[in-house]
């Protein structure tokens, strides 16, 4: 940097920050260097700060061409990597909560959120969002929490399951139970499709049925609700992980479709879980709470409150968006919705937006928009995968 004019542009004049112009000691002082011919990474910080504020050029431009100088002095000050650092935004906790992310969005989280309106469920950056300054910080965000969801339920296989079953072995053996379907039960996989002394479909209550002997019954109940949560969510945090990795910017038709086919088998394997819950661990049918009751019905909704569990509706609703196979799975915040907003709102009969439904459905101009769905769900309900 010795030698350079002291003040105004490049040799042809120009003083907008490209190119040559870059080596004006005008744009060293933008930056705030000393002057020394040293490029202290301090005063590069602080210059990009300025950068920003005045919005004088791009600063990635002004890095590129930095480091570039820096190379060619061969005594700057400069490390590439701690200096592109400085040039990511700050992440954004109000985007980048895992919750959000896993929760999944219905369509009534997903169009207050199109409209630009207050939501009710946290917010996020989605998965073709590729333009949020935030969106690099979501892969390693999900990667991190996948990590810590794998933790905590090895950990509490560990440290909570293995000891409770050794200590109840005792009490099985003394009582002359022996081994039961539940005792292994933390491997869900392999009760359901292994254990050929286990038949789940048949084998009805087994809590009920061995209480009275397995003294060990019932806090093996509570024992498999805290299990399942943590097996719940390590699943749904490798599913969400696949269909952002499926969707990122880039990838190949070859990875796409491993990683849409690895999110279709966590969530088989996530139906496992919700199937043995279902029939071991709920205190009711899972008929009366899990279930599409369609109408009549004695709630504004058409399903019972663990119906999005038993279908795993916000899972498939995800992987239908990722696979986009209908123009309403590619655009439309309507795809796949579940709520009466008639009924909920204003209290009319659902009846009547189905009609008004059917009516738009037979309007050209007005179907392409794929608002229609927004009025009324389907009267049976969503059969996964074939609705995707």
């Amino acid at each position: 940097m010795e030698g350079v004019e002291e003040e105004g542009g490049d040799e042809n004049g120009n003083d907008d920050g490209d190119g040559e112009a870059f080596s004006s000691a005008s744009k060293w002082k933008i930056l705030g260097v000393e002057g020394d011919g040293l490029l202290h990474y301090g005063e590069l910080q602080q210059g990009m700060k300025t950068l920003r504020k005045t919005g004088q050029v791009s600063p990635r431009l002004w890095a590129s061409q930095l480091l570039a100088q820096a190379d060619t002095d061969r005594n700057g000050a400069v490390d590439a990597d701690e200096f592109y650092r400085i040039l990511r935004p700050e992440p954004d906790p109000e985007k980048l909560m895992g919750l959000a992310y896993l929760s999944g969005f219905d369509t009534w989280a997903e169009l207050p959120r199109r409209l630009g309106v207050h939501m009710t469920q946290g917010n996020k950056i989605l998965a073709t969002d590729w333009v949020d300054n935030q969106y690099i910080y979501v892969l390693p965000m999900l990667e991190s929490l996948l990590e810590a969801a794998s933790r905590w339920r090895e950990s509490l296989r560990r440290e909570v399951l293995d000891p409770f079953e050794a200590l109840c072995e005792g009490y099985r053996n003394g009582g002359g139970v022996g081994r039961t379907c539940t005792g292994s039960f933390a491997d869900f996989d392999g009760v359901v499709e292994e254990d050929r002394q286990c038949d789940l479909a048949a084998d009805g209550d087994v809590f009920g049925r061995i209480a009275h002997r397995d003294r060990c019954a019932k806090q093996r109940r509570l024992l498999l609700e805290l299990y399942a949560s943590a097996y719940v969510t390590e699943l749904r945090t490798e599913q969400v992980l696949a269909l952002y990795r499926a969707q990122a910017p880039g990838v190949d038709a070859e990875a796409k479709d491993g990683c849409l086919e690895q999110s279709r088998s966590v969530i088989r394997r996530a139906e496992k879980v919700v199937r043995f819950m279902e029939t071991y661990v709920y205190r009711v049918p899972a008929a009366r709470i899990a279930s599409w009751r369609g109408a009549p019905d004695p709630t504004a909704y058409r399903f019972t409150y663990l119906w999005a569990v038993s279908s795993l509706y916000f899972w498939w609703r995800d992987q239908g968006r990722a696979e986009a196979r209908s123009p309403q799975a590619r655009r439309s915040p309507c795809y796949l919705n579940r709520m009466d907003p008639s009924e909920l709102a204003i209290g009319l009969e659902a009846w009547i937006m189905e009609k008004f439904k059917g009516v738009l459905k037979g309007m050209p101009r007005v179907a392409g928009l794929e608002l229609g769905d927004c009025l009324a769900p389907p009267k049976d309900g969503f059969t996964f995968p074939d609705d995707l």
